[in-house]
């Protein structure tokens, strides 16, 4: 299974929390998140339909291969293409210590043939279903429910061409696992300095994508060469949201950051970032600096 991409290295470290350090300035007005815009979707419930599922669906790409197999990047909701052949087995390979609950159901399951087998992946048990069709030009889907999550897959069988093996790569656990590991490594990290109170500039926008996550800024301010995020009491309660700044290029990379008394500390300056939690945009705000 090919590794998912590692985003830029990050500092996350927690700190006792203290008193009298952050500055309080004048209340400031309080931003709306934007109204949640709805999908292209034609004029009818059916175009509508047609509409998501196209939107949802991730078709193999060779950039995506390692030898034989397929490495989707598993995303909740989307519909994954599957190429079959008679005569030929597909290989779904879940997650290692994943298990399968229930049985996978298709909606053809005369003319597809279906199974469920084990191997041992890094010491860890990993599940695999295996697909294959008894004729060529046939369609149908497939769902898979896991202890961790739904797999919807579309199935189509041709004369030779067929996809020996599929596996995902999980961008989520693999940041959640690399925060953990940080946040360890954080702890001899020493005590950030003290603030600027001289050059402080608080001109930033905060703005929800879509409702009003309850970890969303009360407010922030910069130093004149850090940037200071001010959280709600509490806001560590779940999962913490994860920090990543808008390059030039308009490419998003997790940057350094440190946590004090309910503030994320950033030792650099930025004119757009976003705070994410998973891939929802429910759960994302943005933080632009104005002027």
């Amino acid at each position: 299974m090919a590794a998912a991409a590692e985003p830029e290295q990050a500092t996350y470290t927690h700190e006792p929390a203290t008193t009298g350090w952050t500055p309080e300035p004048p209340p400031e007005p309080v931003t709306k998140p934007k109204a949640k815009r709805k999908a292209k979707h034609g004029s009818s419930p059916l175009q509508a339909i047609e509409y998501a599922n196209q939107s949802a669906r991730q078709s193999p790409d060779g950039a995506s291969y390692t030898n034989a197999i397929m490495n989707y990047g598993y995303t909740s909701g989307a519909l994954y293409q599957i190429h079959t052949a008679p005569l030929r087995l597909t290989d779904i390979q879940l997650e290692p210590g994943e298990e399968i609950i229930g049985k996978p159901a298709a909606g053809d399951t005369v003319r597809w043939v279906l199974g469920v087998n084990k191997s041992v992946q890094d010491g860890l048990p990993q599940q695999h279903v295996l697909i294959k069709p008894v004729a060529s030009g046939l369609a149908t889907t497939l769902v898979i429910n896991t202890n961790r999550r739904t797999y919807l897959l579309e199935l189509t069988s041709h004369k030779e061409t067929y996809m020996a093996a599929v596996s995902w790569q999980y961008p989520q656990r693999v940041q959640r696992a690399s925060l953990d590991r940080l946040r360890a490594q954080a702890l001899r990290q020493p005590a950030p300095p003290s603030v600027d109170l001289d050059n402080l500039n608080f001109a930033y926008r905060v703005e929800a994508r879509q409702g009003n996550p309850h970890w969303t800024p009360t407010r922030v301010f910069d130093d004149g060469r850090r940037v200071f995020i001010r959280f709600p009491a509490g806001f560590q309660q779940g999962e913490a949201p994860a920090l990543f700044v808008t390059a030039r290029n308009g490419q998003s990379q997790m940057v350094n950051y440190r946590v004090r008394n309910g503030h994320y500390i950033v030792d650099r300056l930025f004119s757009t970032a976003e705070l994410r939690v998973g891939s929802d945009a429910a759960n994302v705000v943005r933080i632009s600096r104005q002027g």
